[in-house]
């Protein structure tokens, strides 16, 4: 089957088409959850077919968006209604991230990993405040709900800061994830290039050549 040349995109969500937009962003709005709850699957750059582009009315973005219409629902009922913590971060976590959902504005790829900063603060309130609540309810101290949590995700924190101990080690662990991305390849090219001619080694020169 031979594939026109536009059909190939390195960024496929950057894209102004109604259509394309539509059935990208539940699926990016899943990934963005994702990426809160699971903290795996990083990569230095997020390019070709990072997030497929489903129909719009597929059952990824149709769940992707129910999920969201719930968040809304329950921010608003929590937080003007009840008055309560969990519904703030849940509006801080819906307003942060609604920019990078390719709804509003076309946003390239998945974004980096980085951006997720600003709204996993308000992911990071509604657990605290449901750990507060558990905590006050079963009367025991917090800590012994946070203490396993925190655990948990120091292990992930700890194996992906093992990655970023420098470009060449980051290329090294993300790249046989980013075969098909050009952009990815130009980096790591780039990156071993620059090493070879910075090393004095000659072995090392001829390795990373």
């Amino acid at each position: 089957v031979v594939k026109k040349r536009e059909d190939y995109k390195e960024r496929p969500r950057l894209t102004d088409a109604a259509r394309a937009r539509g059935g990208a962003g539940g699926g990016a709005g899943g990934g963005w959850l994702k990426f809160n709850v699971f903290p795996k699957d990083y990569y230095y750059y997020y390019g070709y077919n990072s997030i497929e582009i489903r129909k719009p009315l597929g059952t990824t973005n149709i769940g992707g968006y129910a999920i969201f219409i719930l968040l809304i629902a329950f921010a608003i009922y929590s937080f003007f209604i009840k008055k309560s913590l969990a519904g703030f971060g849940v509006q801080w976590f819906l307003i942060a991230i609604v920019f990078f959902l390719n709804i509003l504005q076309p946003v390239p790829g998945i974004v980096a990993d980085r951006h997720a900063f600003i709204a996993s603060l308000g992911y990071c309130i509604v657990i605290g405040a449901g750990i507060s609540s558990l905590a006050n309810y079963r009367k025991i101290s917090p800590n012994y709900i946070l203490i396993p949590i925190l655990l948990i995700y120091a292990y992930s924190s700890y194996q992906r800061s093992k990655d970023w101990k420098d470009i060449l080690t980051l290329v090294e662990a993300d790249i046989p994830f980013l075969k098909n991305s050009y952009d990815a390849n130009r980096i790591a090219s780039q990156n071993y290039l620059t090493a070879a001619v910075t090393s004095e080694d000659a072995y090392q020169r001829q390795t990373y050549l």
